[in-house]
């Protein structure tokens, strides 16, 4: 789903949003957060392993170079702040879920990811949806500074509560400049150009299609803190920061 691509870029804090199935708008509530905590779980189990540098309290794995649940990352880290040495050997044994991550201060993300990681982050989603389930079919993104423009076909009969299913008998081309703007624990999408078949998108249908997407995703459903500190968008790829299991 669009949201589910959104996150994609925005909501990369932890890769995890990268990994959620794009085949339909799902109210955020339980199942998102437990899967939000699911892939981050996933995620530390996949690098904790890997070469570790300590100051103090903290221990920094560099990301530089690795590919973390499919996706390669150009650059990037992940440090586990204010855990005791016997804590952070207990999840370097392989113990590492949120119990366990929830016993330091937090832990600090920050990556790169490449444009051409990101489409292949969405063939991938796409790849995995059934055709029959797939709003978007084709979808392609351009990386902007600061905005994304997204290309392809949507069928409105497939959104949940058919929204707009008035608009079309089927899959329809087209187009829009989108970008994610953040608002407290919320990241919302902000459209600033759309178009259906060419034509510039009624107001009041771009309305019902917002109500619909926003918000793509909001830290406040979470059992724990977390946070998306900082992110950039270019034709290069994506950089954020941000904190989990935050005290």
């Amino acid at each position: 789903m669009f949201n589910r691509y959104l996150k994609a870029l925005s909501c990369l804090l932890l890769i995890a949003m990268a990994f959620a199935t794009p085949t339909q708008a799902l109210p955020l509530g339980e199942r998102e957060a437990q899967h939000f905590a699911r892939e981050a779980e996933k995620i530390f189990r996949e690098i904790i392993f890997s070469e570790v540098e300590q100051t103090g309290a903290d221990y920094r794995i560099d990301l530089a170079g690795q590919t973390i649940r499919k996706t390669p990352l150009q650059s990037g880290s992940i440090t586990f702040k204010g855990f005791s040495e016997a804590q952070f050997l207990v999840m370097r044994g392989g113990a590492v879920d949120t119990a366990k991550l929830l016993e330091g201060d937090g832990v600090e993300v920050e990556a790169t990811i490449t444009a051409d990681a990101i489409k292949g982050i969405i063939e991938r989603e796409i790849a995995r949806v059934n055709k029959e389930n797939r709003i978007f079919d084709p979808l392609t993104l351009s990386l902007q500074n600061g905005q994304v423009r997204v290309t392809g076909q949507i069928d409105f009969r497939k959104i949940p509560g058919n929204v707009l299913s008035f608009l079309s008998t089927g899959p329809t081309p087209f187009s829009a400049v989108i970008k994610p703007e953040q608002n407290g624990s919320r990241i919302d999408l902000k459209v600033i150009d759309a178009k259906i078949n060419d034509q510039p998108m009624a107001d009041d249908s771009l309305q019902q299609i917002l109500a619909w997407l926003n918000p793509v995703w909001d830290f406040s459903i979470l059992p724990f803190k977390a946070s998306l500190e900082s992110y950039t968008i270019s034709p290069a790829g994506v950089t954020f920061s941000g904190k989990i299991y935050d005290k």
